[in-house]
């Protein structure tokens, strides 16, 4: 799965890693200029179509005190919505919060 990160968080390390450099080297001159061709590289590369991925759970909730224990619904944590529901689903089909406990890209 790709990874996506920030444009800005990357010229923020490039910066501070720039004015690091610069202290120590006597070229300094070309470093400037090298640094300078990163950022412009990177702020040229066109932005990903993404959003964030909002996490919820499904919580279980006994429909009455005088009903088994196994006999309720799944609450998603995020927008609420019960859905009786033998097993749950990877995903609110209301809200479409990811329920997945562990995220799958490692």
């Amino acid at each position: 799965m790709a990874e996506y990160i920030s444009k800005n968080a990357i010229k923020d390390a490039i910066n501070k890693k720039a004015r690091a450099e610069f202290t120590l080297r006597d070229d300094y001159l070309q470093l400037i200029r090298n640094f300078q061709m990163a950022l412009d590289v990177i702020e040229n590369i066109p932005a990903a179509d993404v959003k964030p991925v909002k996490r919820g759970g499904w919580n279980w909730i006994t429909l009455r005190d005088d009903f088994p224990q196994d006999v309720g619904e799944y609450r998603c944590s995020c927008c609420g919505m019960e859905r009786p529901i033998i097993h749950p689903l990877n995903y609110c089909p209301n809200c479409g919060a990811d329920m997945r406990e562990e995220n799958d890209d490692g």
